[in-house]
């Protein structure tokens, strides 16, 4: 006996309308979650848009975005708590950025602010989970008061493994120069680094206290260490270098405590020194067979080198009331206490005749000077006495301030014809077009027997240490781009067949 099969016909308008009943119900379940059904680029570009802490909060939406916010801004194996990635704001506008003029009520909202940071920081730790991590960011206003907490992110920090360390808890300082309440600075937990556990490799530390023991070992892969605004002495800095023995590079800004600073070191593989704003200084002393490049940023101090054979690269920004002291220690006992050196920038006002010594010295390797200068009181034809003494130069930049109190550099008589016969580049900004600046130029460029480029910047240039380029405000761009191509068309007459004028 067959089964009974039961055949329903339907036609094709009732086709349609149990299609049509199917959707409605599928687009009813949807409506229930529709949020679950928007497509992954667009979640994660919503997620771009959002602080972390905002992030965090849409873990409760649904089942999908629970762990979503964790795989589209926070990187499996780098933690960042930073002020506004934390809180979604920078507190620009708040009034405690001053601490020198808080009220009162401002200190409570602003210990009130710190409390809220560690509570969303806590949570955000609490939700990766990553057994590992490259790199760790604080970087918010706090002081002594919490260090428990600070302790416990950065004992979290070196549990996995943190390669990188970036530590500033001072976030909210308008005052660069302003030495904080040593009293309230949190101290750098040395304690946690035991001898050969940590994985630091990069440390940057701002606003602190670093005062490590003399038995101190615990930076043993430590490469790179920057201390900006720290309470460190001359005594710290030694125990810090005997115990890093493969730090490469070296950064102390605004170091307050630092009087006598010595870098040395048998076994020292420090490359790069940087030294800047540290204005209880009055001596540095260098011992550092492997250093390469040494920068100082500051009022003028004794400079001795001691056994430095492959520093070639040195930058002397001297400040403030004394800013021809790098150009005077130039002229002087520079060329013999570093007769190696290949790459010098200065920051100078115009030379005057009674800098110029009576016996000259010569840098037989020096191949690029870079004269940054802030200030033109006199003739620029003194900067030649530069290029004297430099008889294998090849890249000379000339930076002049566009601002002056006249505009004008003064006229003079020209040197002798000396040819630069390695001279290949020739870079120039801030030129504004005065007679006395075509006469230098156009002077330099046709005792240039082989050079190659002239290069007119149409923006000032001004030095940044920190990144170690020049950066071009824009201010007045089409009036200063006029100046630089009049000037360019007096150059160009003076260069020889082959050269190549570049204005930028």
């Amino acid at each position: 006996m067959q089964p009974y099969k039961c055949v329903c016909h339907i036609s094709k308008t009732e086709a349609l309308i149990l299609d049509l009943l199917v959707w409605t119900y599928q687009v009813n379940e949807m409506a229930k979650d529709l949020i679950s059904h928007i497509p992954d680029e667009i979640n994660h570009l919503i997620m771009t848009l959002m602080t972390i802490g905002d992030a965090a909060r849409t873990s409760v939406l649904s089942r999908k975005w629970r762990n979503l916010w964790q795989t589209s801004l926070i990187s499996r194996f780098n933690v960042n708590l930073d002020t506004e990635n934390v809180m979604g704001t920078d507190y620009s506008d708040k009034s405690f950025r001053n601490k020198s003029r808080m009220t009162n009520a401002e200190k409570r909202i602003l210990q009130n602010e710190r409390h809220k940071f560690v509570r969303q920081a806590d949570r955000i730790l609490q939700l990766h989970r990553s057994p590992t991590v490259n790199s760790f960011r604080i970087r918010f206003d706090m002081d002594i008061d919490f260090s428990p907490v600070i302790d416990r992110w950065l004992q979290t920090a070196i549990s996995r493994r943190a390669k990188k360390l970036d530590i500033n808890l001072s976030e909210f300082s308008d005052f660069r120069y302003f030495n904080p309440c040593v009293t309230k600075l949190y101290t750098f937990p040395d304690w946690l680094f035991p001898k050969d556990t940590s994985f630091v490799k990069y440390l940057s530390l701002s606003h602190c206290i670093c005062r490590p023991p003399q038995d101190f070992n615990g930076f043993s892969h430590l490469i790179e260490l920057l201390l900006e605004t720290v309470c460190v002495t001359d005594e710290d800095i030694k125990h810090i270098l005997s115990s890093s023995s493969n730090l490469e590079q070296l950064s102390l800004i605004n170091c307050w405590k630092l009087e006598n600073l010595v870098i040395s070191g048998t076994n020292l593989l420090l490359k790069y020194l940087i030294v800047a704003e540290c204005y209880s200084l009055g001596k540095i002393e260098l011992d550092a067979i492997n250093l390469t490049k040494f920068e100082y940023l500051g009022t003028p101090v004794g400079l001795v080198f001691l056994n430095v054979p492959k520093l070639v690269n040195v930058i002397i920004y001297t400040i403030q009331q004394d800013i021809v002291a790098g150009i005077s220690y130039a002229l002087g006992t520079l060329s013999t206490d570093l007769p190696q050196i290949e790459s010098l920038l200065l920051h100078a006002e115009t030379i005057e005749r009674n800098m110029i010594p009576a016996r000259m010295p010569t840098f037989g390797n020096l191949k690029l000077v870079v004269l940054m200068v802030s200030w033109v009181k006199g003739s620029l034809f003194g900067f030649f006495t530069i290029l004297q003494t430099a008889p294998y130069l090849e890249r000379f930049e000339l930076h002049l301030p566009f601002e002056r109190p006249d505009k004008k550099v003064k006229k003079a008589r020209k040197p002798s014809v000396c040819s630069h016969l390695h001279l290949k580049e020739v870079v120039f900004s801030g030129l504004v077009g005065s007679p006395a600046e075509i006469d230098f130029a156009t002077h330099l460029v046709s005792n240039a027997e082989v050079i190659k480029t002239v290069t007119i910047c149409s923006a000032e240039r001004t030095y940044d240490r920190l990144d170690q380029v020049f950066t071009d405000p824009i201010a007045n761009q089409a009036a200063k781009r006029m100046k630089a191509e009049f000037v360019g068309k007096e150059i160009r007459k003076a260069l020889p067949p082959g050269a190549e004028l570049v204005i930028k």
